[in-house]
Parts: structure tokens; sequence; C-alpha cells
């Protein structure tokens, strides 16, 4: 199992800009999910190192993921499931794991706390089996 912690306030995944260019559309993400992304996986990264861990799960190993977040935040705002999208995007961007369809268990939670105060907690396991409903996660 591998622990994170992140010293900044969650931000959920904002809806990007649809627009169309030279008759293609496109969908532009928010800078601000953009900036919140790019922090998770530098700060990912830096834990990583700082563990003396790897910490890459791949489809080649038939790894299978489960994640466990509790979001501290200060605001009601953001569905809780946005505040999941946003945070997975940037693990997987930080290369956490090959793709993020390898994440079948997600438990998470909101805690509301005084501005100032927000933080994220993750962890992230191997899920060793899975029959019918129990799993051993290491």
């Amino acid at each position: 199992m591998i622990e994170f912690k992140y010293n900044f306030p969650p931000v959920w995944k904002l809806r990007p800009l649809l627009t169309v260019r030279y008759g293609t559309p496109r969908a532009i993400p928010k800078a601000k999910t953009v900036a919140f992304e790019n922090r998770i996986a530098g700060e990912t990264r830096r834990q990583l190192k700082e563990q003396g861990l790897e910490g890459q799960y791949t489809k080649k190993d038939g790894d299978r993921v489960a994640i466990e977040i509790i979001f501290k935040c200060s605001t009601y705002a953001g569905d809780l499931d946005n505040y999941e999208k946003a945070l997975i995007d940037g693990l997987n961007k930080a290369d956490l794991f090959s793709d993020d369809n390898l994440v079948d268990l997600i438990f998470s939670r909101r805690v509301f706390v005084k501005k100032g105060k927000e933080s994220i907690l993750v962890r992230v396991a191997r899920i060793e089996s899975l029959e019918e409903g129990i799993f051993i996660l290491k």
C-alpha cells in the first residue's frame, strides 16, 4: 500500500469548454483543473521518490487497483465524483498507474474543515484477489 498526503485544497473536475475548430469538435480543459492535476502529479512523483518507490501499477503485470481518498474541503461546491476524477487524472499523469482504468475500487469521502485546513489523503493498493465481493489489498 502506498500513502500520499497533499497539504493543499482539493479541486473538482470542471466541465471543459466545448468548441469546434476547422470542423473538428474539441474539448478544452479548464486551467484550474489542469493546474490541480499537474500539482497532484508533481507532488505524487516527489513523494514516491522520497519513499524510494517506483509505484507504477500496470496492465502488463495484470494489476488491479483500489484507492481510498479523504478530501478535506472548506466548501460545499463540487460533487464528490468530480473531486475523484481530478485526483485520479493527476495520479495518472504522475505515472502511478499505466492507465486509470486499472482502478476497480474507490472508497472516498468528503470532510468539511475550516478554510486553510484543506488537504487530501490517498491510499493506493493492489487488489490481490476479488472473489464474490471479498478482496485482499496489498
